[in-house]
């Protein structure tokens, strides 16, 4: 093996200098906390950085506290995550689940499916501990389902599986889909699948 072989959501350093960002936006906490020498030099350079994403209420804050203090700003969508990173003297602001505007527009069209998941499978779960892959396939009763996402092949079985790539073709999927499922990122337990 490779010295220094560069794993997946690792950015090098080499890359940020290329890049020269005036802004640093991760699309979670995990690229922090799995790239700690990348991280040095960005606090290093002064680089502030930021994330949105729907982290699960699950995640356990105290112990990841050295994370989310290198964050600049973050904007969870979780507000006890944002009301705890507050307490703790960050500067977190509670947002929402926004939209892609491309993406969410109402669109009339015959309804092909009952129900529909668009979505990726975490890759380290399998199928039967993925809790998505689960909550599908306890909906295949259901004769009008579909799941879009490759990576669910094999995995929810009786299901029809379909890939896609893009925001148009998500849209497509959503405007003739009478209910799309918009499970939660995380894979493992969280509330949404408690309930």
């Amino acid at each position: 093996e490779k010295k220094n072989k560069k794993k997946k959501n690792q950015i090098s350093i080499k890359e940020i200098k290329e890049a020269r960002p005036d802004l640093i936006w991760f699309l979670n906490a995990f690229y922090v906390k799995y790239n700690p020498i990348a991280m040095d030099y960005i606090m290093s350079k002064n680089i502030p950085t930021t994330f949105y994403f729907g982290v699960s209420g699950r995640i356990p804050y105290p112990e990841w506290i050295d994370t989310w203090k290198k964050f600049t700003i973050s904007f969870p969508n979780v507000q006890e995550l944002a009301e705890y990173l507050q307490s703790q003297g960050l500067n977190a602001h509670y947002i929402p689940f926004g939209f892609h505007p491309s993406q969410y527009y109402k669109c009339v069209r015959e309804k092909k499916y009952d129900v529909s998941f668009c979505g990726a499978m975490d890759p380290n779960i399998s199928g039967k501990k993925d809790e998505r892959a689960r909550y599908i396939r306890s909906l295949k009763k259901n004769k009008r389902i579909a799941v879009y996402g490759k990576s669910f092949k094999n995995k929810v079985a009786n299901i029809p599986v379909y890939t896609y790539k893009t925001h148009k073709e998500q849209r497509e999927v959503y405007g003739k889909t009478k209910i799309n499922l918009d499970l939660p990122f995380w894979s493992g337990q969280h509330s949404f699948y408690e309930k």
